[in-house]
């Protein structure tokens, strides 16, 4: 064993040196040029070198590295830099940065493969001007401006109110010069800035942005819930250095689309109580009115003020006239109260108003003004303690459909309540097709009554929000006897239809992931978000990030006939992998281009039909474990070490993390566990373990291989053991056999018992090896096995190496 663990040392030095010495020959460089737009190359500038080689005996992946004896640095001070594979008459490109100091750059490059240095050089580049320190005229480097640009235009996409988005802006150095301590902060333009920042501002920054480089400029924010829907034009400031430390400005013009689906805040007055249910002319009653928000968006700085008073009917007492409510979010209610007391000569229910002003989180400012009803006690209120409700608090009209409007009354009193009137009326024009007054003749105590109103809106309402009242009053009772309910009415564009959008309502492509390399159906649904208006030739063309999905024998655009007001239409699309696709999340962008129903391509604005919407697509590389065969003997016996080794790789393009490799079954093991913690593609691993079988049979196991894959989820693979285990055999002794043999006709047995002819009784013992014997050959199969191991690797790499000359 010992003369085969160094031979096998010997084989493996010699072997490393004939590749270091094969290397150092492997490519010559035949020219090289240097790109810089001055004819001097200074401290801190950068350029390009560019390097012919001439190809001797080409290897495969390289990685260029720069020695520490180089006058220059690579691009962005890396020390290595990936290379395709040189081959006779190849030209490479590399960005430097000089240092101030000589005129040489040195590299070597590595194969990916091996890790050896195939080839050294050093290159002479005579455009070098090194620093002077002596005192000279200031030079004005302030000319070496970086230019900064958007890659994807100006227009950063389409956002939703009241969500947390992110924009991503990918800019580019389109100069020569490097640019360094990048800030971008988005401001704003001649609109209402519509985003909630996060932080103090919204800004991203970039340390360094070498020329003709891109990179990524991340803003997260929330778009405001009360933000119109519209077109912002925004400003994307960039401040930046050259290498010289020279500051630059640069304000870009960006646009955003905001999509709103809220409504605006409406608040209404729901109810008016006066304490004991009138007021006279003696004592002030406390007036509570309760006032509600029956819009999505928060109203805030509510203010109620009390008016219509006077001397002759119903006035204030020692109180101000006007009330701070505060805010108030959606279907929340708060309340102002007033101390009121009639005049001797009121009679009746007296009416007053509440004008209620409030805003909007976008500072938007409304008003809205309801009546009042104060019963004096002269007067008689047969509506009071009539409770009303609607069915809904928004009615949204789109178009000329019709719509049920219901309102339920509810006696709350202890007596009958007869000769009611309901009558509905809105600011929003709705045209009635059932009578807008309903009577009810008689309401018991506790009894309910639903009363129903079909309308739709009237020609030439624009969309807005519109209060919606319910006015109850009693035909026997006193004037002004009346009470009110307030809703909300919505209108979503004109009679004549909204405006079309479509977005993308969900996608599917059947399974959390895609493997790299793969073909599989992407199913997106189409949906056409206007209630009254339709679309039709839909141009939709999409583009995968990193083109690293390819269409199946088709092309990247399709054509969809029409989409109806609400309607979804489905499209499938075959998709095929790249297989060299990174394990990561892709976005597909997909551009609808379309007319809608009236064959109109633009707006009132003059603006195209044009939908951009993203997708992502979650991208996995095949995992692939190769476990080398294992050479076992096809029996052994009882208590014998076998000798258990593996040799796997990982064949595929994704790391196997936190791996471990059992032997298990039925048998006893040393070394049976080894973690090998995170696999990475490439590499290759050895395990060695020992079994030893306790009982006669079959022996049966596994060499199990238990890991994570990149989206975390638990895999195994298992490598079968089977092998026929025997008992330990003696050796009994026979004619012609030894021990125990007989000679002649009286016979001999070998031992202190025996005798010769007749002399004696014939004592036949079984014969076991001893232990030390068991041992030896224990010690000799291993030690076989392991030659067998070490040679057939060895013969593995010579073919290897021989395969890799064929495709030289």
């Amino acid at each position: 064993m010992k003369y085969i663990r160094n031979s096998f040392g010997i084989v493996l030095v010699l072997l490393l040196l004939f590749t270091l010495t094969h290397g150092a020959t492997n490519y010559t460089i035949t020219g090289s040029r240097v790109t810089h737009p001055d004819s001097s190359i200074r401290e801190g500038e950068s350029f390009t070198l560019s390097m012919t080689f001439n190809e001797l005996n080409p290897f495969g992946d390289l990685t260029l590295v720069n020695t520490s004896t180089s006058s220059f640095v690579l691009d962005n001070r890396a020390t290595a830099v990936s290379v395709s594979d040189i081959n006779n008459g190849t030209t490479i490109s590399i960005a430097l940065e000089y240092l101030g100091s000589g005129n040489t750059f040195s590299f070597n490059l590595i194969e990916d493969a091996t890790g050896n240095t195939v080839y050294s050089d050093s290159i002479f580049i005579s455009e070098t001007k090194e620093t002077d320190n002596t005192p000279s005229v200031p030079t004005d480097t302030s000319k070496y401006q970086p230019n900064i640009t958007l890659e994807n235009g100006t227009v950063l996409g389409s956002f939703e109110t009241g969500k947390l988005h992110t924009i991503a802006v990918k800019v580019k150095n389109d100069s020569t010069h490097s640019a360094k301590n990048i800030t971008a902060t988005i401001g704003k333009g001649s609109d209402a800035l519509p985003i909630v920042m996060e932080g103090a501002t919204i800004k991203d920054t970039l340390s360094m942005l070498a020329m003709n480089k891109s990179d990524t400029l991340d803003f997260k924010f929330h778009i405001n819930p009360a933000a119109a829907p519209k077109t912002y034009d925004l400003v994307l400031n960039i401040t930046y250095e050259n290498a010289y430390g020279d500051d630059f400005v640069v304000a870009v013009p960006v646009y955003i689309s905001v999509v709103n689906n809220e409504l605006e805040p409406i608040v209404g007055v729901t109810s008016a109580e006066l304490d004991g249910g009138f007021v006279g002319s003696e004592t002030a009653k406390k007036l509570t009115l309760t006032v509600k928000n029956g819009g999505t968006l928060k109203a805030q700085k509510i203010i109620v003020q009390l008016t219509g008073m006077d001397a002759e009917g119903i006035r204030l007492s020692n109180d101000l006239d006007t009330k701070a409510v505060g805010n108030l979010a959606q279907n929340m209610t708060g309340s102002a109260t007033f101390n009121v007391i009639a005049s001797p000569t009121a009679v009746g229910v007296q009416s007053l108003s509440a004008k209620i002003t409030y805003f909007d989180e976008m500072g938007g400012s409304y008003e809205r003004t309801a009546p009042v009803y104060i019963e004096t006690a002269s007067g008689k209120a047969s509506t009071k303690n009539i409770e009303m409700s609607f069915d809904n608090q928004r009615y949204t009209f789109t178009g000329s459909e019709s719509k049920l409007i219901s309102v339920t009354l509810k006696n709350n009193a202890q007596q009958v309540k007869k000769d009611l009137k309901l009558s509905l009326s809105s600011d929003a024009s709705l045209r009635f097709l059932s009578p807008y007054v309903q009577m009810v003749d008689s309401l018991n105590p506790g009894e309910a009554v639903t009363l129903e109103f079909e309308t739709m809106l009237g020609t030439g309402v624009q969309a807005n929000t519109y209060p919606l009242y319910a006015a109850l009053t009693s035909a026997g009772g006193s004037e002004g006897d009346q009470r009110i309910q307030v809703a909300g009415v919505q209108v979503l564009g004109e009679q004549t239809g909204s405006k079309p959008k479509i977005i993308i309502d969900s996608y599917d492509y059947g399974s959390d992931s895609i493997l790299a390399g793969q073909t599989y159906d992407l199913t997106i649904r189409f949906k056409n978000t206007s209630t009254s208006m339709g679309i039709r030739n839909a141009k939709v063309t999409f583009a995968a990030e990193d083109g690293v999905f390819i269409p199946v024998d088709a092309a990247n655009s399709f054509f969809i006939e029409r989409i109806g007001a609400g309607e979804v239409v489905e499209k499938t699309l075959t998709l095929k992998t790249k297989a060299d696709a990174n394990v990561k999340m892709y976005g597909v962008d997909f551009k609808v281009e379309y007319e809608d129903q009236n064959g109109n391509s633009y707006d009132e604005k003059d603006n195209p039909y044009v939908a951009e919407e993203r997708i992502s697509v979650n991208v996995k590389q095949e995992v692939r474990l190769e476990v080398a065969d294992i050479f076992l003997p096809f029996e052994t016996f009882v208590g014998m070490p076998i000798q258990v080794d593996a040799e796997f790789y990982n064949m595929g393009k994704s790391t196997m993390y936190n791996m471990m490799v059992k032997l298990e079954g039925n048998f006893q093991a040393q070394d049976s566990n080894y973690f090998v913690g995170n696999f990475e593609p490439g590499r290759s691993d050895y395990f060695s373990g020992t079994m030893f079988p306790a009982d006669a049979g079959n022996l049966e196991g596994r060499l199990v291989f238990v890991f994570e894959d990149e989206t975390g989820v638990k895999q195994e693979i298992e490598k079968t053991i089977q092998l026929v285990v025997m008992e330990q055999q003696g050796f009994e002794g026979g004619e012609g056999e030894y021990p125990g043999g007989e000679f002649g006709d009286g016979g001999f047995d070998g031992g202190l018992n025996g005798g010769f002819g007749d002399g004696g009784d014939e004592v036949k013992e079984p014969f076991t090896l001893p232990i030390w014997a068991m041992v030896i050959i224990a010690v000799v199969v291993i030690a076989l096995i392991a030659f067998g191991l070490r040679l057939r690797k060895k013969k593995r790499l010579a073919s290897l190496l021989e395969d890799e000359d064929e495709n030289e």
